[in-house]
Parts: structure tokens; C-alpha cells; sequence
């Protein structure tokens, strides 16, 4: 079992690095090219850095002979890659150093001459005890330019520091089997570099594409067109090319109010028009401009107003857009008013003046506000009406304290009814804060978004309760036919009761607590649901003390008094 955890330990800690030296070269640079590399999957061995290189008795380098295997003929050095770690306390710093190559390249190639280029350094107190990929990058002037398929050696090797065998640096290698790279692991001991012949050292070499130089332009001709203010040319304006010499016939158009003038060529004047330019000057490129003079004054710019288009309310549109429209003086402006389904224009108001007409032209005279106010559709054949109900002494333990976020609701079959209105019994304490409104849902054990069949079209503030129950109503439109229950929802709200009572009628009182619905079985809410249709009698009606009054949609105009 230690076995089988100790390997699967090896394996989250090879995984996670090489997802952190993939975030490194991406945060590097997108655009970066793999040149070369021996994965650290192939790791079998272990090589320690023990001393400032270069070091005349111990290892101070480890590195690896590569060849740059890319499409793309030139790239500049950007980061080199190894696994390393740090074993003890060594301090100090390393650094990464591109060479030329010497030897025979996959037995015996090492470093030959100074570094190429060197990296910026690393603080070997920053690497870990763990083995990790450690990014070295190369910047600047130090961003050598390799060549495609070109040898070259990449070492890192310590600048500077206190190490030795019990505080040094480790590199992950390959040897036997797993050495399968092209090239050969080479480093630097005893005064000299050396190289394995039946080794690999663990790296990945990035580069950026060099793009190549242009090539030299072709032999060509050239003009150059320009204009200035007050007329344009044919040929329009731009630079113009000719694989041999020509002639080039231009000719400048005033424009209104503006007349021709003259031409410069090269700097020098030229009165005709057109003219003709000869383009004859190898891999040059001939200067042509013309001039306008103002030869008449132009009428004054028409005079403009502004008018402003500003939504009243959220429940509709208009066209043009809301916003600010310079117009000219006189012109006459439609807007028309484009209501959201269930409204319908209810006013313009024109700088205090009240319009019902859609569209509706302004003439712009002046600057305008132009203020537009959209209304719900009312019942087709009638609205709610209220309809009276016995007086109800409710008191406070009859009554149900609720909190932030919390429902108090009614089950109710409605059978084909569009609800216009739904009243509840509320009162307030003192100091009562927070927002009311009600809401259609279906039954669901939730109170989810999905759950919601309406929302009222208005809410009532906490605050605006009064001390002693009253009826509260809640405008809806919604065509119903299912059992549903009717909410009273809360947010926010303190210090504020809704009406209950025992009188049992049908459906039955349930409340949302501790994240579900729960039921009282032996009691119902006060509350009044109105049919918006004709004279809009009430569905139900739930009150409290000795008596209650039923209207439903089913039976019009049928009162059952329950004692």
C-alpha cells in the first residue's frame, strides 16, 4: 500500500509539473516555438551542481548538445527549461548559457568558446525541494538568433555562491533506455568540459520566429497624388507604381465654393489643368499636389435643435432609440412608441405638453424633451373591482411574523381564470423596513426561478404599513388553470405580520422554511383573489374571526357565509 501511494504521489507531482512549465510558457509568450527538448518523462538519473562555475575540481555545468528542429529558418532565444532542485541550504545564483558546438554531435559534442548568450539569473534560494521545471529566459541583447538546423549546447551552470555536496543543486538526466535523445548530455568539471556519451540531460529550448528580411525592391516608377482642402483629383489621391517609365494625366476637381488654383511637382510650381506628369525616375517616387482656393463664401450652416428621447418607465421603446438627435431647424421628427407585450402607449409628455398620438411628429423649433409612458393593458370586457367583505378583528396571535426572504402562501385550484388582483391582511410594526410583493407559483418543492408562473406588477414598501391590519392589493394579469399557490414574498422585511385564520375553506396555508415548503394544514391565509373579467368577481376569500365570504368564478354571484 506505502508502495502503491508513494507511486501515485510520482505521478501528481510529474503532472503538475509539467502543467506549470506549460502556464510559464504561455505567460512568456503566446507566439513561443519548441526548438528542442528531452522530456522529463525519460528521467532515470540524478547530476549535482557543487561549485561556482567554472570550477577546477567539481561539477559546476550540466547541459545538453541540441539541434534547432523547426520549419522556420531564424528564431531568437527566448526561455530554456530544466528540472532542478535544491538539496540542503545553497545559496547563490544560476544561470542559463547558449554555446557553439564542438565534438561529434549524439557521442562526444560539448561547449566550445564563450557563451553565445546568457540568461537572466535565477536566486537558488527560490528553487524548491522538490524537482520542478525552473524557466530560464533570455533577453535583450542576450535573445540570440539560432538557425534551423543548426548544433548548438545549452548548459546551466552556477554564477555564483557557497555550494557542496551536502548543499548543492540537483538536474533531472536520462541514461540507458531512456536516452533517446539525437544529441548528448556534456558538463563541466576539472577545469574542462566533458561529455556523455550514453546520456541525456532533461531540457526544453523556446525560440520566437524571426520573420526575414524583405526582399529588395523591384525596379519601378513612381507618383505620389495629394490634395488639399477644397477639391480632390483624378486619380484619386494615393501612391502609384509603374514597371516603366510613363505618362500620367491628372486632373484636379474643385469643389462647391472653391476653385483651382495650382499644382506642386516636386516642389515646383505648375498651372495646368490637367497635367500631364512624367513618371520617368528610376526607384523614385515623384511628388504631385494640388491646390484650391475659396472663391466664394458659403451660406452659414442651417441652424440645429436638439431632441432628447427619455424613456418614462421600463415598459416599452421607441424609434428612433432613446438619446440625444441633432436636427435642422423646421424639419418635423416622427418617434413612435413600441410597447413590450402586455402594454400599450399611455402618454407622451412634450416639454409639458400631453400627447396620446403614435406616432408623434415633433417640428423642431426648438430644443425638445420628448418623455414617453407606457400603461398595462386593462381587461378586455371590464377591470378588478373591489367587493366588500365583513370587518376583521384580527390581533396579533392571530397573525404571522415574517423575516428576510421568507413566503407565506395559499394552495389554491384555479380552474381558467385570468387573476388581475390578489389583497393580503398585513400590518407593520414600528420600524418595519423592507420590500413586499406577491407572486403566482407553481407547486414545487422549491422556491426557484423556474417555480415562478408571475410576479405582481408593483410592490409596497414595509415602512408604508400601517399598525392595524388592512388589505393590501397586488396588481397581476395571468391566465391560470391548475392548482397554484398564491405568495406573499418578503425581502428584506422586519417587523411585519400577514393575516391568518382557522377558518377552513379549501386549498390550505403553507410557508417556505429552512430551504422548503412546508404545510399548516389547520389553518389558511387571508387573502382575496379577483378575476379579471367583467365585473371581476373574487375566486376565494380567506379572513379571519367568525366569518367568511366565498365568491368563485364557477358560481358568480354565490355567498357562503361559513360561522
Amino acid at each position: 500500500m506505502k508502495r502503491k501511494y508513494l507511486a501515485l504521489i510520482a505521478i501528481v507531482l510529474i503532472l503538475s509539473s509539467f502543467l506549470l512549465a506549460s502556464t510559464l510558457l504561455r505567460e512568456e509568450n503566446e507566439s513561443m516555438t519548441l526548438l528542442d527538448g528531452h522530456s522529463q518523462s525519460h528521467y532515470t538519473s540524478d547530476h549535482a551542481l557543487l561549485a561556482v562555475h567554472p570550477s577546477a575540481s567539481l561539477a559546476s555545468a550540466y547541459g545538453q548538445a541540441f539541434t534547432v528542429k523547426t520549419t522556420g529558418e531564424k528564431y531568437k532565444l527566448t526561455p530554456a527549461i530544466f528540472y532542478l532542485k535544491k538539496v540542503g541550504s545553497p545559496t547563490g545564483h544560476l544561470k542559463a548559457c547558449l554555446y557553439s558546438m564542438t565534438g561529434t554531435y549524439g557521442t562526444s559534442a560539448k561547449p566550445y568558446g564563450a557563451p553565445l548568450a546568457s540568461s537572466e539569473l535565477i536566486d537558488i534560494a527560490d528553487l524548491g525541494t522538490s524537482y520542478g521545471p525552473v524557466a530560464f529566459s533570455f533577453v535583450g541583447a542576450q535573445q540570440y538568433e539560432v538557425l534551423k538546423d543548426h548544433k548548438y549546447c545549452i548548459e546551466v551552470q552556477v554564477n555564483d555562491g557557497s555550494l557542496n555536496s551536502n548543499n548543492c543543486v540537483w538536474c533531472k538526466a536520462s541514461s540507458g533506455a531512456e536516452a533517446t535523445h539525437d544529441g548528448n548530455e556534456s558538463y563541466y568539471s576539472v577545469s574542462a568540459w566533458r561529455s556523455f556519451s550514453d546520456k541525456d540531460f532533461c531540457f526544453l529550448v523556446y525560440g520566437e520566429y524571426v520573420e526575414p528580411p524583405p526582399p529588395p525592391p523591384e525596379d519601378e516608377y513612381g507618383l505620389q497624388i495629394s490634395s488639399d482642402k477644397g477639391g480632390h483629383t483624378t486619380p484619386a489621391e494615393g501612391t502609384y507604381s509603374y514597371e516603366e517609365p510613363t505618362n500620367v494625366e491628372v486632373t484636379a476637381s474643385a469643389d462647391e465654393y472653391y476653385e483651382f488654383d495650382y499644382w506642386t511637382l516636386d516642389g515646383v510650381a505648375k498651372y495646368s489643368n490637367p497635367i500631364t506628369v512624367s513618371v520617368d525616375r528610376l526607384n523614385e517616387t515623384r511628388d504631385l499636389r494640388a491646390y484650391f482656393y475659396l472663391a466664394e463664401e458659403p451660406p452659414p450652416p442651417p441652424t440645429k435643435y436638439t431632441l432628447t428621447v427619455v424613456y418614462g418607465d421600463a415598459h416599452g421603446h421607441t424609434n428612433p432609440p432613446e438619446g440625444e438627435y441633432s436636427i435642422k431647424e423646421g424639419n418635423v421628427q416622427p418617434v413612435l412608441a413600441i410597447a413590450h407585450e402586455g402594454y400599450e402607449l399611455d402618454y407622451w409628455m412634450l416639454d409639458g405638453e400631453k400627447r396620446g398620438d403614435n406616432p408623434t411628429n415633433v417640428t423642431m423649433t426648438k430644443n425638445y424633451t420628448l418623455t414617453v409612458y407606457f400603461r398595462l393593458i386593462p381587461a378586455p370586457s371590464g377591470k378588478c373591482e373591489d367587493v366588500w367583505i365583513s370587518n376583521i378583528t384580527q390581533t396579533g396571535a392571530c397573525g404571522l411574523r415574517v423575516d428576510d426572504a421568507h413566503s407565506q402562501s395559499q394552495k389554491i385550484l384555479v380552474e381558467n381564470k385570468t387573476i388581475c388582483s390578489v389583497s393580503f391582511m398585513l400590518k407593520k410594526e414600528n420600524g418595519a423596513s423592507g420590500t413586499i410583493y406577491a407572486r403566482i407559483r407553481e407547486i414545487a418543492d422549491d422556491m426557484s426561478e423556474e417555480s415562478i408562473i408571475e410576479t405582481s406588477e408593483t410592490t409596497i414598501e414595509a415602512a408604508d404599513l400601517t399598525t392595524a391590519y388592512a388589505w393590501y392589493s397586488f396588481p397581476f394579469w395571468s391566465l391560470v388553470n391548475k392548482e397554484v399557490r398564491i405568495c406573499v414574498e418578503f425581502q428584506g422585511a422586519i417587523l411585519v405580520y400577514v393575516g391568518r385564520t382557522a377558518d377552513l375553506i379549501s386549498g390550505n396555508r403553507s410557508y417556505y422554511f429552512l430551504d422548503a415548503w412546508r404545510e399548516a394544514t389547520n389553518e389558511d391565509l387571508c387573502i382575496r383573489i379577483y378575476e379579471g373579467k367583467g365585473s371581476c368577481p373574487i375566486l376565494a376569500v380567506r379572513i379571519g374571526g367568525s366569518k367568511a365570504l366565498l365568491i368563485t368564478g364557477k358560481d358568480k354571484g354565490k355567498v357562503v357565509i361559513l360561522v
